[in-house]
């Protein structure tokens, strides 16, 4: 955890530059020194909240996990009609279809990469998995007007792999996913659940 670390406008600014240096160069180019610089702070100043760069990168990815979806309580959808309609909102809420949720998933996607290869990241890629595998929950159980645990666990399974698919495939340039195609194929497959 950073130490004594406002999370006001000094956070934003490193936040913005560490994303930034991610988007444009990968995880490696986010260097402690590389940060320092494009936050416009000196090193130490720095060092003196992050004192390495696991710890640096861990509250990225822990920020940029806030990012999905609605945050704190969201009160039961009111009757299934409605349910449908927030599940279906929440879902594509979770795709990255403009320049800041972009830059996140872009974010996020590379540091979860990093974590099979770097031991300190590993709790906060499990985070961030974790949360968007509860959202799926969250939106299923609305669109089928049910409990946790009476979902189906393959049909919840496949709607995070099309989430997480389509999420991925909106963020890689070798492959790209036109926005409005990627909302069709989220909406192609609640419709295949409705039957």
């Amino acid at each position: 955890m950073p130490r004594n670390f406002d999370t006001g406008l000094r956070a934003d600014l490193l936040y913005d530059a560490i994303c930034q240096l991610i988007a444009q160069g990968g995880v490696g180019a986010a260097t402690t020194r590389g940060v320092a610089r494009t936050a416009g702070l000196s090193t130490s100043s720095l060092r003196h909240h992050f004192d390495d760069r696991g710890r640096l990168l861990r509250y990225v990815l822990t920020r940029a996990t806030r990012s999905f979806g609605p945050q704190g309580w969201i009160p039961a959808p009111g009757d299934p009609r409605r349910g449908r309609s927030m599940a279906h909102s929440l879902l594509k809420g979770l795709l990255p279809l403009d320049e800041n949720s972009y830059r996140s998933a872009v974010v996020t996607g590379d540091l979860i990469a990093a974590a099979r290869t770097d031991p300190t990241l590993a709790a906060a890629a499990e985070g961030a998995e974790h949360r968007l595998a509860e959202l799926c929950e969250l939106a299923l159980a609305w669109f089928r007007w049910e409990t946790s645990a009476e979902l189906d666990e393959i049909e919840l399974a496949h709607l995070q792999a099309v989430v997480d698919g389509l999420r991925r495939r909106l963020c890689d340039p070798h492959v790209p996913l036109d926005h409005d195609l990627a909302c069709a194929v989220l909406q192609r497959h609640l419709d295949l659940m409705s039957d």
